[in-house]
């Protein structure tokens, strides 16, 4: 078997699935759950459950959106993060999708400098072409 490089800094271990004191942000695709690490490289982990896809098809099809919308984003250093994917996001495109996640990701920025996560900041951090 070859190495998967898009796996590389997934979480695997099921302890390390337990996200209980962690923060967490709803977007209309997916869940992000996040934590502060203290070693440099964050890892992620992806969960699709029974219960919101029945099939296994769906399941896999969710993880690997997830994972393609992960890659096209820099996510910040020294966070974990878990992403719990919704029913929505098998009618979300690409595109959509890459936007929910910077989105995201840019929610837990201003979280960890220490803003409030409230729509109208989030809003003045995504639209990076307006000029006022």
């Amino acid at each position: 078997m070859g190495y998967n490089k898009t796996m590389k800094n997934t979480i695997k271990a099921r302890k390390d699935f337990d996200f209980e004191d962690s923060k967490s942000i709803a977007m209309p695709s997916f869940f992000v759950k996040f934590r502060r690490r203290h070693y440099y490289r964050g890892e992620y982990g992806l969960v699709a459950s029974k219960r919101s896809f029945l099939h296994a098809v769906e399941r896999n099809r969710a993880k690997r959106q997830l994972r393609a919308w992960l890659s096209k984003c820099k996510v910040p250093a020294r966070f974990d993060l878990l992403l719990i994917a919704r029913p929505m996001i098998m009618e979300t495109t690409l595109t959509d999708g890459v936007g929910q996640m910077k989105k995201a990701i840019k929610k837990i920025k201003a979280i960890r400098r220490g803003q409030k996560a409230n729509p109208d900041i989030q809003k003045d951090a995504c639209d990076l072409n307006t000029a006022e």
